[in-house]
């Protein structure tokens, strides 16, 4: 037979079929014969007999996305005749079960189920109906069951399919819709009112079509009802709430594909409704020259503090008491307009600060206004007769006040109404013609005058307060006696002075800091920086506003930008933050605040807590050492930047003993910080400005500057300018120095520093002063004359002064009936706080003093012991205060027998306490100075130490020391502290006689001194000694 003609191998659109269709010969035939090849293995798959008529038949039950060959042939008798083969492929099958399960607001996981039969590939198709560009596509593995889709944009709606491809086939899932989840809101803030609360937020990122805030007033009644609002834009206000209730806020985003965020939930109470107080009293006393007598009991507290006092004029005879209208009205409104009452005069409440005083005098009428249209004490118009009433307010607001008034006066005037006799007549006009001459003769000596000089004129922002010159620098030596002044009347002079301080610098525009793409970088809406003194960032890309951070330049002693003064970081600006660093060469960043304080946030968590690097931005910043001390803790960053390739070092000092909008509690502790910063300033003298914030960035931050620039000051120039620092300072950021508490502070901490100078002498008795090191020999010279009667005085001094201080000293209890020597116990400022092991009735006996140095990195640590009882206490002791070098100084009796035996390893074996192990290594010489190395090993932690201990026999105290034994010894043991910029104390300890331990810290301090200085100060470095320890003091 002819064979068929036309053969065709067709898919029938299912993956597992495949149609065959000829057509007939000319000539018989018996039937038709199909074989179906696999065309990869040559293997027959299926084969099917039909008969003479038939001319098509579909294949079934064959593997998906194979390629098959078909030879059919035409059957006569014997014969056989077959077509040419043709190849046919069936079409892909595709994965079943495709799901999508959301990984974060960006992150999505596709997985779907096996795929049956054959492939050539198999891709994963995202398409965004946003975005009219093509869509993504990903091929996928052989096998492969899932895939994560990343930097999806949060609130959008994506679809998902997948399509596989087998020969010219493909087949594909229907598409898989895929919303993503809007971002949650960051950062909420509430600032609560009495009736209203602010929020603010920061923005979320993606398709944000709206944010919605529920609130509900929480009570213990029934459920009160929600009230839900939605606001295109990341701020609301929420009002007519309750005074004094709480509410729980949920704040959600919604995302343009009505998606609903994870709510941020808060409580936020409403403010107390401030009340007007009580009146005691309607009368008072104006005097005839229109000054109003404020008594402190005309108001009563008993609905809450007075927080300022008003004055009220009137020419209105018929208006009996004011209403809280006229709170709007002012001068201007009076004098140049037709008002006649308005409010004259506005004070803070005197008696606060002055609990002793009775009564304010405040005289209306004596300011220059100008065309000033705020609330401002201007003349009195000659020709009325006024009346004054007295306001209280609990809340000075202008719109709602809470504010109570006195009745108005009996009518007084603006001028002197009453008739004047003849003779006084006469003279007010002797004298106008007296003064009309002078303002003649004035007028010809100015145009005299300007023939010779041009008249130069300044900016507003330039010229001088007025106030400024009435105030100037004071004399160290006249400033004990300017101070007790000050304070005297319940530091009444104090609070007139803050007063003056209060405008300076408010008149200068904010502009950048409003506008409304940088509100929400602001931690406290009402603290912006200046636009003339604040920092600029780098802009980043095209958005504008990317440059803005609330900081400004502030300047020191030496330098008009000497600091920046910025506020606490956000969390939205931690990454602007550390661009702030890194563009400005920050090498000293400065903390004054704890992170939070009674359950408020001052100021978000901005540097790694732990040792591995944290990215900010293109700022990556890795912590590599933490040291602290009870009120402060030491840091130190290494900085590499991303883009540049480069990298920094920054020290972070964190003072965490000054609670906000207050002051520490006492003046040496935030001195002595201040001179740990100024090392460190001193240190990098290359470095850009120094950085300092607290929250707001104005109150602590602005008193810390102050303090270091008059320190700076009273060193070099002998004066104090107090009140001209804080007024530079508040001309280049609003609010520097926040309140009068801290403006005082100051004040007393200049005074203690004056006062515990040696060399100022101001107590009349006799002090040694800093020597320079050519004059030494001279200065030795008249002190040891006659005996040695100069030294003999300056010691006296010095035992009184130590006489002073001992009574300080106070045992802990219960120790004075075991420790073998409790006689010598550290003060508690200077005594070392340790983790003990355990309470037992040995626990706290070894007795430790810190010794600060001349330098705030050399410090020291004096230690009485140890013995067995104090083993522990002692090893605890060294590796909690990173000891790297012990000095073991050995009594002369001993002859060279260790002391305490039992403390300590011998050579090649080791000793345990219970967190610890010490072995002892080899012994070498440094200096010719036998040194035995320690390892130490904490247990729990699994870190080790090295430790280097020194032996030296002490002297007898009927001779005097090898003073070039003693130099070399201190050399070779300064030799092997550890060289980091934070060096780690020096341990000495002993088991007698502490003085001569004294001589060896007092010898160590002088030794750097004379090189760091080029002076020595032997009773200043003694007497800072005593004052850690008075049984220290060296012999004469």
């Amino acid at each position: 037979p002819l064979p068929p003609a036309a053969v065709r191998l067709l898919s029938t659109g299912h993956p597992d079929g495949l149609s065959a269709a000829w057509g007939a010969a000319a000539g018989g035939r018996d039937g038709y014969t199909l074989t179906l090849y696999h065309a990869r293995l040559g293997t027959v798959a299926a084969t099917a007999s039909l008969g003479r008529d038939t001319h098509n038949f579909t294949f079934t039950g064959l593997a998906p996305g194979h390629e098959y060959s078909l030879e059919a042939s035409a059957t006569a008798g014997l014969y056989q005749a077959a077509a040419p083969k043709i190849s046919g492929w069936t079409p892909p099958s595709v994965p079943q079960n495709l799901s999508a399960v959301a990984e974060g607001n960006n992150t999505m996981l596709i997985s779907w189920g096996s795929v049956s039969g054959q492939q050539d590939d198999c891709q994963l198709w995202l398409r965004d109906r946003r975005n009219s560009s093509l869509p993504w596509r990903h091929s996928l593995g052989r096998g492969q069951g899932q895939h994560l889709l990343q930097g999806l944009i949060p609130g959008r709606n994506y679809s998902v399919s997948l399509s596989c491809v087998a020969g010219p086939y493909w087949s594909s899932t229907k598409p898989l819709a895929v919303p993503i989840e809007p971002n949650p809101v960051e950062d909420v803030q509430c600032l609560p009112q009495s009736r209203s609360l602010y929020l603010n937020w920061t923005s979320s990122p993606g398709d944000v079509e709206a944010y919605e805030v529920v609130t509900e007033r929480l009570s213990d009644g029934p459920p009160s009802s929600k009230y839900v609002m939605s606001i295109p834009v990341s701020e609301a206000i929420l009002e007519g709430l309750e005074p004094n209730s709480s509410y729980q806020i949920i704040v959600s985003t919604v995302g343009m594909n009505t998606l609903r965020s994870q709510a941020v939930t808060l409580l936020c109470s409403t403010a107390v409704e401030a009340l007007p107080p009580p009146l005691r009293a309607d009368v008072f006393q104006v005097e005839s020259s229109s000054t109003v007598i404020i008594s402190s009991d005309l108001f009563s507290e008993e609905n809450g503090q007075i927080e300022y006092y008003g004055v009220i004029a009137t020419t209105n005879d018929s208006l009996l008491r004011p209403t809280q209208e006229i709170m709007s009205s002012t001068w201007y409104d009076h004098y140049y307009g037709t008002e006649d009452s308005y409010l004259a005069v506005l004070i803070p409440n005197p008696f606060h600060q002055r609990s002793s005083l009775e009564t304010w005098r405040v005289p209306v009428g004596t300011e220059e206004c100008g065309q000033s249209r705020a609330t401002c004490n201007g003349k009195l118009k000659a020709d009325k007769q006024y009346r004054f009433s007295i306001a209280a307010f609990t809340k000075y607001d202008p719109v709602a006040p809470a504010v109570a008034f006195t009745m108005f006066s009996a009518a007084g005037s603006g001028a002197d109404t009453t008739p004047l006799s003849m003779p006084i007549i006469a003279g007010i006009i002797v004298g106008f013609l007296l003064t009309l001459a002078a303002i003649f003769a004035l007028v010809y000596w100015k145009q005299l005058r300007a023939k010779r000089t041009k008249k130069s004129s300044l900016p507003q922002e330039m010229v001088t307060y007025s106030l400024r010159n009435v105030h100037r620098p004071v004399s160290l030596q006249n400033f004990k006696q300017y101070y007790e002044m000050k304070t005297a009347s319940a530091n009444h002079a104090f609070f007139q002075e803050f007063e003056e301080l209060k405008e300076v610098g408010k008149e200068q525009s904010k502009v950048e800091a409003e506008l409304p793409a940088n509100v929400s970088k602001n931690r406290y809406p009402h603290v912006l920086p200046y636009d003339h003194s604040r920092v600029k960032l780098s802009q980043l890309g095209e958005d504008p506003h990317s440059d803005y951070i609330n900081a400004n330049f502030m300047p020191g002693y030496t330098s008009q930008q000497e600091f920046i003064a910025t506020q606490g970081p956000l969390k939205k600006t931690i990454e602007d933050f550390w661009r702030l660093v890194w563009e400005q060469n920050v090498c000293n960043i400065i903390m004054l605040t704890v992170c939070m304080e009674n359950g408020r946030v001052l100021c978000d968590h901005y540097w790694p807590s732990e040792s591995a690097p944290v990215s900010y931005g293109q700022v990556r910043v890795h912590l590599l050492t933490q040291s602290s001390s009870e009120e402060w803790t030491m840091r130190e960053f290494k900085l590499w930047h991303e883009g540049l390739q480069a990298e920094r070092y920054v020290s972070h000092l964190h003072y965490t003993a000054w609670p906000d909008h207050g002051i520490p509690e006492s003046t040496t502790s935030i001195m002595t910080f201040r001179e740990l910063v100024r090392e460190h300033i001193q240190s990098t003298k290359d470095a850009g400005p120094t950085l300092v914030h607290c929250s707001a960035g104005v109150g602590r931050t602005g008193t810390f500057i102050a303090l270091d620039r008059l320190l700076q000051q009273m060193k070099q120039e002998k004066v104090v300018d107090i009140f001209g620092v804080v007024y530079a300072l508040r001309m280049n950021r609003y609010l520097m120095i926040q309140t009068l508490s801290q403006y005082i502070f100051l004040h007393s901490c200049i005074l203690d520093k004056i006062l515990e100078e040696p060399l100022l002498g101001l107590s009349g008795t006799e002090r040694s002063c800093p020597i320079p090191l050519k004059s030494f020999a001279q200065h030795y010279a008249q002190k040891a004359a006659k005996s040695h009667m100069g030294f003999l005085r300056e010691y006296e001094t010095l035992l009184e002064v130590v006489k002073e201080e001992a009574s300080s000293a106070s045992p802990p209890s219960g120790s004075q009936q075991t420790q073998p020597s409790s006689s010598i116990l550290p003060y508690d400022r200077s005594r070392v706080k340790f983790s003990l092991l355990e309470q037992g009735p040995f626990s706290g006996l070894l007795q430790v003093w810190r010794v600060p140095g001349c330098s705030p990195s050399r410090d020291y640590l004096a230690v009485q012991g140890p013995d067995k009882l104090t083993m522990e206490d002692f090893w605890t002791l060294v590796w909690e205060q990173d000891v790297h070098t012990i000095l073991t100084l050995l009594l002369w009796q001993d002859k060279g027998e260790v002391q305490g035996e039992a403390c300590w390893p011998l050579e090649g074996d080791s000793l345990c306490t219970k967190t610890l192990t010490i072995q002892c290594g080899t012994e070498k010489l440094v200096s010719g100075w036998r040194c035995t190395q320690l390892k130490l090993k904490h247990e729990k932690k699994a870190k080790e130490r090295q430790v280097q201990r020194f032996l030296y026999t002490l002297w007898s105290s009927k001779k005097q020391p090898d003073v070039q034994s003693l130099v070399e010894l201190l050399r070779a043991v300064r030799q092997c502290l550890p060289h980091r910029r934070r060096t780690s104390p020096l341990l000495l300890h002993c088991r007698g006689d502490m003085s001569q331990i004294g001589t060896l810290i007092s010898l160590d301090c002088l030794l750097h001194q004379m090189k760091a200085e080029r002076i020595v100060d032997i009773y200043g470095v003694t007497l800072q000694l005593a004052r850690s320890c008075c049984l220290m003091t060296p012999t004469l």
